[in-house]
């Protein structure tokens, strides 16, 4: 006999992986943008340095004998492609189930996030 495919734990799985994906954006994001970026972030109170000028860094440099050149075109295509390609892929999901329970299953999700605050 077939497995039978039961959508409710399907959506509620796709549901879980979405809000997982959009945790692991706003970690991956922000770390690998800093880690590609050779400016620094001066806050008034506080700055944070560049990635290059860290202990880190250059524990990576005299490990791995790469340059900064080297380290940061790679972080930087990962950065890029994460935001570009991955982020508003997670986005455009996550907009296609608000309206799939708006219009298909009739129920009140999106009503629910449009009102809340």
């Amino acid at each position: 006999m077939a497995a039978e495919f039961n959508v409710a734990k399907a959506e509620h799985l796709l549901a879980h992986i979405a809000h997982w994906a959009f945790y692991a954006l706003l970690i991956i994001l922000p770390l690998t943008g800093y880690l590609g970026t050779s400016l620094g972030t001066d806050f008034g109170i506080f700055t944070i340095p560049t990635f290059k000028d860290t202990a880190l860094f250059a524990w990576v440099m005299d490990t791995y004998g790469i340059t900064w050149e080297e380290f940061e075109g790679p972080m930087d295509v990962v950065h890029h492609f994460v935001g570009k390609w991955i982020a508003w892929g997670v986005v455009l999901l996550h907009v296609v189930a608000a309206f799939y329970h708006h219009w298909v299953r009739r129920d009140e999700v999106l009503t629910r996030m449009l009102l809340e605050k």
